[in-house]
């Protein structure tokens, strides 16, 4: 037997918010792996560099880069003030 339904504009933004608020713990836990790896292996390099790796990482993981975010990240990266 066949389940039939239709959802609302409503009702798909709130499946999407709901997978988004499940997925959020994962991908915030995958973001900071990367940022980790680049940390320990460009540390006090130029955050031009280092910028760079982060988004290549970033979207190699299938994630949409925050530019700004990752900005800020290389320069603590750049100058060895990034902590866990």
């Amino acid at each position: 037997m066949a389940n039939n339904f239709k959802l609302n504009k409503a009702g798909m933004k709130k499946l999407e918010q709901e997978a988004a608020r499940r997925l959020k713990p994962q991908s915030d836990e995958q973001i900071q792996d990367i940022v980790r790896g680049v940390r320990d292996g460009m540390n006090r390099q130029p955050s031009s560099k280092v910028y760079a790796e982060l988004v290549k990482r970033v979207r190699a993981a299938g994630f949409e880069p925050n530019t700004r975010n990752l900005q800020v990240v290389a320069r603590e990266i750049e100058t060895g003030t990034l902590k866990d």
